[in-house]
């Protein structure tokens, strides 16, 4: 970090930008200083255009675009994605108007080639002494890599959730497929390897559903060549992808068996093109293919990477749908010959002993009668054969039970039990924790019960899928979010608030020597503004640091934050209430969501209410907590605009399955109330107490 006076000589060097001119071409950041010109009648926008005075190489690198290109006459709304514009020129507009000194946003920029990349964008005005706009001034950050990141991870969990939804392989593909479309690319088809070796083409996706037929068109009059030395076949025939990263009309030309075969090529528009293999178990069970096309994407390695996690998630859940198919044939069969069958239990044995799922099956009497190696395994057994002789009792005294949400699961609701009593179907997630060595697995536990030829339960089929590694990587990634918070809220507050607090008492130096004149109030508005900005980068910094309060009682925590209240405002009187029944133990990550709304309401109260006394009360009713934060203040009517905090409380009440109220009439001051179920982290916390207060 600089010394103090170091960035005081530095002060006298700095352009507009805040910066060295000096460094200006070698920042880190893409920067950009732009003046404003009336934009002509009948533009769309119809707000001023940027046009660029000076760039730095950063820049260049992130649009694509030469010096000369952005600088002669070119506007930043000449490269602004369509769908960000609307928004980016409002804020322009506000900036012209002098209704806000700066602002932020995220963005897609279209690069010269075409693509889009986003960035983090920051833009501030530089007036003259009038107060008239000369030019302004910004700083961008690439955030393309995180944007692609974030995307593959929502991608991945939602295509997750659609494989694992269904047990009907076609219809989960066809939904994959649709997942893909426009996430990863602009079509996406799936063939399979069916019975004799015959290609089958799935699904087929594209946004606009009415060019879905024209893919299916090419299909049917121009197969693939199974013969191809590349292409689809050659993917399935030897398991390793294929990439074609740019597809050029020769390349399409050459391709073509005839013209109106090359018309459809070219009417599809491929410009791109990945081909995956889904191997599951080492055996090739089929191909995703995704085509760019009219969005000009090209793509990279980073697509065929998460095109190949999609292939193998896709893979192995048809492979678990086939095998969990087989079972189910198995089952079926041994109810119309359940007597053959107890002949005979080896063909259950054949079928069952390559799952990569665990499979046990009890009689009526809960009594283990059958499981395969990976059952055995699942529990810590090493063979199957030590897992049958252990009595079912004391193999389940080995275990902790706990349902998704951390609290203990009782025995009796199993599947296996729950099929035994006749209920088909049953399925829970659960974790369990081995006592002797204190390690947890996840597994999703499904059951189904046999019946015999009296209609009786005779046995239960129970299926265990290992989900283990998919929840450790959660939990790895919620900790990786954590760590970057805190590391945001240390590098904010060592750096940008202390430089924050150090400008505003430097302004208040040069004050004292401004008495008198008419840069006095200048001067003071400055220093005023500079304080709000740290007040609230300090509040900002609070919120992040919330992260680190998981092991703090929730009433300690939202006592805090009462108490930063009362620094920040101390003409207003702030009170707190707990009721006797609400838990005192830490809530976890809930009672970290629940205290950024009570942080949310405490802060619009204190900045937009003009209320004199803000009250707030906890409590505990039935199975849910209660978190209300009221005023005396101004309060507003029915068609207020509700603001951007607002939405984010309601959001985070809905993220812990529950819900936001507000009341509020002119002159009656605001509730806000946050009622949200019972944590599991509140544990054996006493419920139904009473307190607080409500209107």
């Amino acid at each position: 970090m600089r010394t103090r006076r170091g960035m005081r000589r530095a002060s006298d060097q700095r352009g507009p930008l805040g910066r060295d001119e000096g460094t200006f071409g070698g920042a880190d950041e893409a920067l950009f200083r732009a003046t404003f010109e009336q934009a002509p009648v009948g533009l769309s926008h119809n707000a001023p255009d940027g046009r660029w005075l000076r760039v730095n190489d950063k820049l260049l690198e992130i649009t694509g675009y030469s010096r000369e290109e952005l600088t002669s006459g070119m506007a930043f709304q000449d490269i602004t994605h369509p769908d960000d514009l609307e928004t980016d020129v409002h804020q322009a507009r506000r900036l012209w108007a002098g209704e806000i000194e700066t602002y932020s946003l995220e963005k897609r920029y279209l690069r010269k080639d075409g693509s889009a990349v986003w960035v983090d964008l920051t833009v501030s005005a530089v007036r003259g002494g009038s107060g008239e706009p000369r030019y302004f001034v910004a700083v961008i950050e690439d955030a393309t890599e995180r944007r692609e990141a974030e995307q593959a991870q929502r991608f991945l969990a939602e295509a997750g959730e659609a494989l694992s939804s269904s047990l009907d392989y076609r219809a989960t593909l066809a939904k994959v497929a649709r997942l893909a479309v426009p996430t990863l690319a602009d079509w996406c088809g799936v063939d399979m390897i069916g019975a004799g070796g015959s290609v089958e083409r799935l699904a087929v996706a594209h946004e606009d559903p009415a060019r879905v037929p024209l893919a299916q068109r090419l299909q049917e009059r121009y197969p693939a060549d199974p013969e191809a030395p590349g292409g689809l076949h050659n993917v399935l025939r030897t398991g390793l992808p294929e990439v074609y990263a740019e597809v050029t009309d020769a390349m399409l030309e050459a391709a073509a068996r005839d013209p109106e075969h090359l018309g459809l090529l070219r009417e599809i528009g491929f410009k791109s093109v990945i081909i995956v293999p889904m191997v599951a178990r080492g055996r090739t069970l089929g191909a995703v293919t995704l085509v760019s096309a009219e969005s000009g994407r090209r793509f990279r390695e980073a697509d065929v990477a998460l095109a190949e996690e999609l292939a193998r998630r896709a893979a192995t859940a048809v492979d678990n749908a086939g095998l969990y198919e087989e079972a189910q044939t198995e089952i079926a069969e041994r109810r119309r010959a359940q007597e053959e069958l107890r002949a005979s239990r080896d063909q259950l044995e054949v079928i069952l002993r390559g799952i990569a799922d665990g499979v046990t099956a009890q009689d009526a009497t809960g009594r283990l009668v059958y499981a395969n190696e990976a059952a055995a395994r699942l529990v810590g057994f090493p063979s199957v054969r030590q897992f049958m002789e252990a009595p079912m009792r004391e193999v389940m005294a080995g275990f902790e039970v706990f349902d998704e949400e951390g609290r203990p699961f009782p025995l009796a609701n199993l599947p296996g039990r729950r099929a035994l009593s006749g209920e088909g179907g049953a399925e829970e997630v659960l974790r369990f924790k081995v006592l002797a060595t204190g390690e947890e697995r996840w597994s999703v536990v499904r059951a189904e019960p046999v019946f015999d030829e009296r209609g009786e339960v005779g046995v239960a089929v129970n299926i265990f899928r290992d989900v283990t590694e998919g929840r450790r990587a959660e939990e790895a990634m919620r900790e990786v979010r954590e760590a970057e918070r805190s590391r945001m809220a240390r590098d904010l507050h060592d750096g940008v608030l202390q430089d924050l607090s150090y400008t505003a008492a430097a302004m208040g130096v040069v004050m004292l020597d401004a008495r008198g004149t008419e840069q006095e109030g200048r001067l003071q508005e400055a220093i005023d503004s500079v304080r709000r900005a740290a007040q609230g980068l300090r509040e900002a910094v609070n919120d992040l640091r919330i992260e680190e309060e998981l092991g703090r009682p929730f009433p300690e925590l939202v006592g805090s934050l009462v108490e930063e209240a009362r620094a920040v405002d101390p003409g207003c009187e702030f009170r707190l209430e707990v009721g006797g029944g609400f838990p005192k133990k830490p809530l976890g990550e809930a009672g970290v969501e629940l205290s950024r709304v009570v942080r949310e309401a405490l802060t619009n109260a204190r900045r937009h209410s003009g209320a004199r006394s803000v009250d707030v009360a906890l409590r505990a009713e039935e199975d849910e907590l209660v978190a209300e934060v009221s005023d005396d203040g101004r309060g507003f009517g029915p068609r207020a605009e509700p603001g951007v905090g607002t939405g984010s409380m309601r959001e985070r009440a809905r993220r812990l399955g529950g819900a936001l109220e507000i009341e509020s009439e002119p002159g009656r001051g605001t509730l806000v109330r946050a009622r949200v179920p019972m944590p599991a982290a509140a544990g054996d916390a006493p419920r139904g107490g009473s307190g607080g207060r409500g209107r």
